[in-house]
């Protein structure tokens, strides 16, 4: 049999052809065997039939066994020979439209599976104590963070706080003043970006404005002018939803777009670590963060993300690193930096309606608890996260999630605070309160129904279990 590219195992006429015969029951060979025996059987039976284009196509002799298979669905001899296989009772019509759909599905499966094992993106990163100075100043102070294999860990912090520089850093395009990074085992700091296998998606102004989708995509490979990198590259762009736009420049799509065209870029060249920065994006991104979180299920990439959106970043995420001021913060699972911040900053930057902070009096302490006055509310017992000592500092705060304030009638016994609405944010069967109180401004989740209406007194509850305590210096205690 002739040579033909569409002998390749991996084309997608190839794997068209076998799972379709899959799916009525037969492996390739013996499916194309009994194909081409009824084939001949009609034409003996009936030479009427060589007048069929199919038929002539099949009885030909050197066409490829994936060519007599192009135009299954019409060629009478497929149709003769699926009756015989038919279940009794079924329709012939949908039992061939299900059993092409069934060989699509595994078709899209094998495809996946290709993909899957051409990207090995399982890099693992460690930073070690690493420093970044401009003009004397430190952007990022001895920053200490590793990511392991397949995990997405996500650089949060406002505009300023550095997390850009160590995306920067690590794929190489900013130096560092003192501090490694490693990857693999492998000390990268003074590799140059190019030689590092960690692809970047940084600015969309990375993309060249006055080449198409498709030239900006081959740009990223042009040193791997391979059919097996084309391929790569024409299977990230089906995956990424880019078909349509492959003769656009970067000035007539949309932030999403052009960042996915960004991402495409990145993922071409066969990296072991992706790294995304969301933070020069400009509108609605969230089809960017469907795609992202999409990517990660289909190839499970170790990925280091930037952002200033803690909503996206606990969604996403499998650790977060929140930075301030060039500084880690904290570092831990979402659920954990959500329920046990280490200081005031974590507990006011995660979550949102933000965190509500009471000024606190202390009273005194057990051991194990502190005794409490919020604006009035005598003897509050609050246990503390740690043991308490002698250098341990005094209370300067407590913060409680809004919905861990319950709501009350103000002229309740159980009342602890009582407050005016000010302001309430509905939403459906819930709604979000703002109440001013003599201990501050408080915050409460909860069921429209119970919020009332702006001027009217309320009463509010803390749940003691779920109050923080914060010292003078921001520490939790």
């Amino acid at each position: 049999m002739a040579a033909n590219s569409n002998d390749d195992p991996q084309s997608e006429f190839f794997l068209a052809a076998q799972e379709f015969a899959r799916a009525l029951g037969f492996d390739l060979e013996s499916f194309l065997a009994q194909y081409l025996q009824q084939a001949t059987d009609m034409a003996a039976a009936d030479p009427d039939c060589l007048k069929s284009t199919e038929i002539q196509l099949l009885l030909q002799e050197g066409v490829l066994a994936t060519d007599r298979i192009a135009h299954i669905e019409n060629c009478m001899a497929c149709t003769a020979m699926a009756e015989t296989i038919v279940p009794e009772g079924s329709n012939l019509t949908d039992y061939l439209s299900s059993a092409k759909l069934r060989a699509e599905e595994r078709l899209q499966r094998n495809k996946r599976t290709w993909l899957q094992s051409r990207l090995s993106i399982d890099g693992r990163i460690v930073l070690q104590g690493v420093t970044r100075r401009v003009s004397n100043v430190a952007v990022v102070d001895d920053l200490n963070l590793s990511v392991d294999s397949g995990e997405i860990c996500a650089l949060l912090g406002p505009k300023g706080s550095g997390t850009s520089t160590v995306l920067r850093i690590i794929a190489g395009l900013e130096p560092v003043d003192e501090g490694s990074v490693v990857l693999d085992g492998t000390d990268v700091t003074r590799i140059p970006a190019g030689r590092r296998r960690v692809a970047s998606v940084l600015e969309s102004a990375s993309l060249q404005s006055h080449l198409t989708v498709s030239e900006n995509i081959a740009s990223a490979y042009k040193f791997k002018r391979t059919d097996g990198a084309r391929a790569l590259a024409d299977e990230i762009v089906v995956m990424l939803d880019l078909e349509g736009v492959m003769n656009e420049t970067p000035a007539s799509l949309s932030d999403a777009q052009r960042a996915r065209v960004a991402l495409a870029r990145a993922l071409v060249i066969d990296p072991k670590l992706l790294l995304f920065d969301t933070m020069p994006l400009k509108g609605d991104v969230s089809s960017l963060w469907l795609e992202i979180a999409e990517l990660h299920r289909e190839l499970g990439p170790t990925m280091v993300i930037s952002t200033h959106d803690q909503a996206e970043a606990m969604r996403l995420a499998d650790r977060i690193c929140v930075l301030l001021n060039g500084r880690v913060l904290q570092t831990g699972r979402p659920e954990d930096l959500y329920k046990r911040p280490d200081n005031r900053e974590v507990a006011g930057l995660i979550g949102y309606p933000q965190m509500n902070f009471l000024p606190v009096t202390t009273l005194g302490n057990t051991g194990n608890a502190f005794s409490l006055s919020i604006a009035g509310m005598e003897d509050l017992t609050v246990s503390s996260r740690f043991p308490i000592d002698a250098a341990t500092p005094a209370p300067h705060a407590v913060g409680i999630r809004p919905e861990h304030v319950l709501l009350i009638d103000p002229n309740s016994s159980g009342a602890e605070l009582a407050g005016t609405v000010v302001a309430i944010a509905r939403n459906g069967d819930t709604a979000t309160v703002t109440i001013a109180t003599h201990a501050g401004q408080v915050i409460a989740e909860g069921t429209a129904a119970a919020m009332g209406k702006p001027g009217d007194r309320i009463g509010l509850i803390l749940l003691r279990e779920q109050l923080h305590i914060f010292a003078d210096d921001g520490r939790t205690l």
